[in-house]
């Protein structure tokens, strides 16, 4: 059974007459007794508790270098209309939404008042895709010229030749997150490979994700509280980061395949089971898919990987009720215990619990309530002395 947490408040009771009342006394302590330390208990969400990362991709574009060496503008064509999300952890979630709406209601809210911590990948006209850690100055949208133009701040020099695709990863947790007590470093990790295949497991419904000839290194990017760049190499990501980092918590992530009619496709997925092979330079997971099933199998890829400190000052609770109205705290990415429904917006544990003293100014059970209600019709209580 779910463990209830308690709360501070008395429930305020009538007295009654003598026989009566002590019996109703007594069932009320006993009630609020199993409220307070009996059974307690997901839920859609889209709330700034619930951070998000966003996969833009184009079938073409070109840099051009500004007035400043590090800044450079990127203007993509032929960008897709569907724009992939996936939920920060702990929430297991993914979808899609237009540009226009992601142009329209995403960006202005999150993106468009600090420079974003963003990976970019382009895909040259030899099929190899290559990294650049970005921060995202500006973006726009030109709907008639069929355009999204990009002043991205950049860490390495990027090939000015046209580039046969690209792929813009944005995380919004730095807008978000920055007001969350106790906030600290978060990193985001950025991969790619010649070749991916996905292979769906027997008997089940998750993959074998297998990237042939992978860069040597995974791109680690700070995304907040300070935008910072580093490499690390595939054995000290498998062994030592995955260990410490992702063992327990499988991270969600986005993979983007160039299928055979050269369209690039992104999947949102849960990774476990790394596995490195040197001997035959393969890295593996398991894959299990946010969404729906991969239309594309294989293909040249890029990965990226995002990375969740579970700490209490930024897990993520939902309030729910049980059928006696009574209030408990959750976490929002275990599935719901039977007879409790979610409520109210996700959050931290002290939202949650100022959302339930709001809201639970009655801590009998719905059924006591009733049954004292009946009571007083058939027998009134005698007046307060």
């Amino acid at each position: 059974m779910p463990r209830q947490l308690s709360t501070t408040r008395r429930s305020s009771l009538s007295t009654a007459p003598a026989a009566q009342g002590h019996r109703v006394w007594w069932l009320v302590v006993g009630l609020v007794w199993l409220a307070l330390t009996g059974c307690q208990p997901q839920a859609p969400q889209d709330s700034d508790w619930e951070t998000r990362l966003y996969a833009v991709s184009a079938g073409a574009g070109q840099f051009v270098a500004t007035g400043d060496p590090r800044v450079y503008t990127l203007t993509t064509r032929q960008v897709d209309d569907s724009v992939t999300w996936f939920a920060d952890l702990p929430l297991r979630q993914a979808g899609t939404l237009t540009l226009a709406a992601f142009m329209a209601e995403v960006w202005p809210d999150y993106f468009a008042h600090y420079h974003a911590t963003a990976t970019v990948g382009v895909r040259s006209a030899d099929g190899v895709w290559s990294i650049l850690p970005a921060q995202v100055q500006a973006a726009v949208h030109d709907a008639r010229a069929g355009t999204l133009t990009w002043t991205l701040r950049l860490e390495g020099t990027p090939d000015t030749v046209a580039q046969s695709g690209v792929v813009v990863y944005l995380d919004d947790e730095g807008a978000r997150g920055r007001s969350l007590p106790g906030y600290g470093d978060s990193f985001v990790f950025s991969h790619a490979a010649a070749q991916a295949h996905l292979q769906r497991l027997a008997g089940e419904t998750d993959y074998r994700l297998t990237l042939s000839h992978p860069l040597p290194t995974f791109l680690m990017t700070t995304v907040a509280p300070a935008f910072d760049a580093a490499l690390v190499p595939v054995v000290e990501f498998v062994e030592d980061i995955w260990a410490t980092g992702f063992a327990q918590d499988p991270p969600n992530a986005a993979l983007t395949l160039e299928g055979p009619d050269g369209r690039v496709q992104t999947l949102a997925l849960t990774l476990s089971e790394p596995h490195w092979d040197a001997t035959a330079d393969t890295l593996s997971f398991r894959a299990r898919p946010l969404g729906a099933a991969p239309a594309t199998a294989s293909g040249p890829a890029m990965l990226y990987i995002d990375s969740y400190r579970d700490t209490e000052e930024n897990r993520v609770y939902r309030v729910v009720v049980n059928r006696e109205e009574q209030y408990s705290i959750w976490p929002a990415d275990r599935e719901l215990p039977l007879g409790w429904n979610a409520t109210g917006e996700p959050g931290t544990k002290e939202v949650c619990l100022a959302y339930i003293a709001k809201v639970w100014t009655d801590m009998r059970p719905l059924s006591l309530r009733k049954m004292m209600e009946e009571m007083g019709r058939e027998r009134p209580l005698p007046p307060p002395a």
